[in-house]
């Protein structure tokens, strides 16, 4: 074996995309009901360092979303509930996902939140908008919630 061939993975990290559904006959036990949970997908994570043109460096929201796409186009009708870690809460993430996906995720109580970019015009110039209005923060939503609805 050649010692430049030789590749250690003391700090890998494997994402795994998996599936939770329930059965219409599925046991319920102490008001849980009882599932299935199956993994369906992998992806290896790398390090910057570890990276070359064969496998171009991928950060770890980038995966989880193309894992999500690849699930998405495999069964397009299904409309899928992805619940992920606080860390997956990133435009990375957010972009790519299509109608069909909900994503669930803490974020942070002062995220600047964003609407989605109205339609450019036909005659418009300059560089698409990325974002569009400025949304209350999650801290804002919930004090409004605590107070009561008013305009």
């Amino acid at each position: 074996m050649d010692v430049a061939s030789l590749v250690s993975a003391w700090d890998a990290m494997i994402l795994q995309l998996a599936v939770s559904f329930t059965s219409p006959t599925a046991r319920t036990w102490r008001q849980i009901t009882l599932g299935w949970v199956l993994p369906v997908l992998f992806a290896l994570y790398r390090k910057p360092g570890d990276c070359n043109r064969q496998h171009p460096f991928r950060t770890r929201q980038q995966l989880a979303a193309q894992m999500v796409q690849k699930a998405v186009k495999t069964l397009p009708h299904v409309h899928w509930r992805v619940a992920a870690d606080g860390q997956y809460a990133t435009r990375d993430m957010v972009e790519g996902l299509p109608d069909s996906v909900t994503l669930v995720s803490r974020i942070r109580s002062n995220a600047a939140i964003y609407d989605l970019p109205q339609p450019r015009r036909k005659s418009q110039r300059g560089r698409p908008a990325k974002k569009g209005k400025r949304l209350p923060t999650p801290r804002a939503v919930a004090r409004r919630r605590q107070e009561g609805w008013t305009r």
